[in-house]
Order: structure tokens, then sequence, then C-alpha cells
């Protein structure tokens, strides 16, 4: 698991902190007579462009503390590729030259967003990886959607998108972008102005009266 840690030691305290499933603020704890040592500004998710530099920052409740960063369980030492710097109670991690491999666990950074369009236009689905080059998968429910006049599939780095046009009733449901058991969904809602048509139909010698619902896009049609 690719997520950042940072152990701050102080007299005989420690204090454990965990964040989110990226990643995780840790440091021990004992008794003490002194004032608990804690994070008063913990770490951030951070997302930059390969080749640049990312900084990580937090914030200790008191000075002075012997702090250790690791990326998982591998400890990080000063280099050319991690700058760390202390200044008081602020502490500091500076990761140069980014790479792929730079990165924490695979996530969804932006997820798909429910959506209304109006029938016969076209509508964009949108969301965005942790991580880029990854091979993902649309799905309409649980039909795989592949690349055609009606489905645009288009990726460009960390950004999916999936282009649904010339839009009508049955394109409403739910969609979803998948990466093995990671899943993103929204829900798409296709409106037309729709007017109740009255069918009359004989079944076995008895009339029936049938209430239809026929969108405009279909009635102009006809």
């Amino acid at each position: 698991m690719n997520a950042y840690f940072l152990f701050a030691f102080y007299r005989t305290s420690l204090v454990l902190f965990q964040g989110d499933s990226n990643i995780l603020h840790v440091c021990f704890c004992f008794p003490s007579t002194e004032k608990p040592l804690y994070f008063s500004d913990e770490l951030q998710n951070h997302k930059a462009e390969e080749g640049k530099t990312a900084i990580l920052c937090c914030e200790l409740s008191t000075p002075g503390v012997s702090v250790q960063w690791k990326k998982g369980t591998v400890l990080l030492k000063p280099s050319n590729k991690y700058e760390i710097k202390e200044v008081g109670r602020k502490l500091q991690l500076q990761i140069h030259e980014l790479t792929a491999q730079d990165s924490g666990p695979l996530f969804f950074s932006e997820e798909l967003q429910n959506q209304e369009a109006e029938e016969g236009n076209t509508v964009t689905l949108h969301c965005e990886l942790s991580k880029p080059g990854v091979s993902v998968q649309w799905k309409k429910g649980t039909v795989l959607l592949k690349a055609s006049k009606k489905y645009e599939i288009k990726q460009d780095g960390r950004e999916l998108q999936l282009q649904i046009n010339e839009l009508t009733a049955q394109d409403s449901g739910a969609y979803k972008c998948c990466v093995g058991n990671l899943v993103t969904t929204a829900s798409l809602v296709v409106k037309g102005d729709y007017s109740s048509v009255i069918s009359v139909s004989m079944v076995f010698g008895i009339t029936i009266f049938w209430t239809v619902y026929v969108s405009s896009f279909f009635l102009l049609s006809m």
C-alpha cells in the first residue's frame, strides 16, 4: 500500500493517528506528565503532475519532536528525491520529479455526478482517477458499453469520459465506470414532454382502455 506515514517521538509520549484509506498519520503514545502530543494540522490528500514536486505538510502541537516519514513500510531519508524539513512545529516532505510510482492506492479523485438531459441531445459523464494509464470499463446497469456511434469513450491521462449521443428515454438509468472492484456510479435522467394516448383493444369480447405515455419526440415522428 503506497501511503505516506509520519512517526513523531516526544520523550515518553506517542499518539496514533489514522486518516483515510489513502494517507495515514502515525505516532506512538505512552503515559506522560507532559502535555499531550497531537497533530494540530494533519496531512491532506494531494494531486500533482508527473515531473513536478509534491509537498506534504502538517503541524504538531509541540516543537522539538523527532519525526520519521515513511511510504508504506519504507523509511524515507533525505535525498535528491525526498527533501525533509522541520521548522518548529511545522513538518514538511517534498517529493521531487514525480512519477506514477510515487502515487498512493488507486482511487477516484473525482466521482461521476448525476445528470439530467433533454431527449435528442448529448450528455457527457466524466470522472477522474488518481493515476493515469489505467484500463476502465463503462457499464449501464450490468451491460458493458463499447465505443460506437451511440457511445463515445475517451481517456486523457487520469480523466475519463463517456459521451452518450442522440438521447432517448431508454438511455435513462444508472451508469458505472469500473476498474476491477473500484466503481463510481451516477444516474442519468432523460427528460421530454410526455402526452397520454388512449388505446382501445378488444380481448375476448371485452373492451380494454390502455393509457400509454409517449414523448413528444416520438409523437412528432409518427
